[in-house]
């Protein structure tokens, strides 16, 4: 069994469609603090805080009613709004990150993987995984289109590799978004996960 713990809007789906599709293993995803499983594989994947922040406003998963409260606000609105019971979606990245870090300087077999890396070389993520914990890999065949969270291809074909890859994402943060967000997020977060700390102005 590989269990992927991850944040919503952090590639889950599309790396355990990839892993199903690659390998003969079964797959589960979590997006809960991390639990140690003897005998299973275990994967924390992450994601840059910035992009991820930025995913979360646009797509906020969950009911009709949930996603309501969140839908009309402006991202400098969301980013100062409560999320999930935390005071705002930062300080949940924060809980939830530092407990990754926790995790894997616990278990050193624990394998990190950074969506940014996934999307920019997937076979080689996968050759990785394979070599680390002597998996039998398939001839590579990658997953062109969005996976929804029901695990279905949608779409005519992922076409957000240049908004990730490019960090054409930065375009949409201004001076004060920027600002609020270095603020909030833990440094130790950026360093550990070697993610840059924006400088604007």
């Amino acid at each position: 069994m590989i269990k992927i713990y991850g944040e919503r809007n952090s590639c889950n789906n599309y790396l355990v469609k990839l892993i199903e599709t690659n390998f003969r293993v079964e797959v589960s995803k979590s997006h809960q603090f991390p639990t140690y499983t003897n005998g299973d594989i275990h994967i924390v994947l992450v994601k840059n805080p910035y992009s991820w922040l930025l995913s979360l406003w646009k797509k906020p998963h969950g009911t009709n009613q949930f996603r309501s409260k969140y839908v009309y606000l402006q991202f400098d609105e969301f980013l100062r709004t409560e999320w999930r019971g935390y005071p705002n979606s930062l300080e949940r990245y924060n809980d939830i990150y530092k407990s990754y870090i926790d995790f894997l300087n616990k278990y050193g077999n624990a394998f990190l993987i950074r969506s940014e890396d996934l999307q920019r070389n997937p076979k080689e993520v996968l050759q990785k995984l394979a070599s680390n914990y002597d998996l039998k890999l398939r001839p590579f065949k990658n997953i062109d289109k969005e996976v929804n969270s029901g695990g279905k291809q949608i779409g005519e074909g992922f076409n957000r590799l240049d908004y990730y890859l490019k960090e054409q994402w930065r375009e949409k943060l201004t001076q004060e978004d920027v600002n609020f967000i270095n603020k909030n997020i833990d440094k130790e977060v950026f360093n550990y996960f070697n993610y840059e700390q924006i400088k604007k102005g």
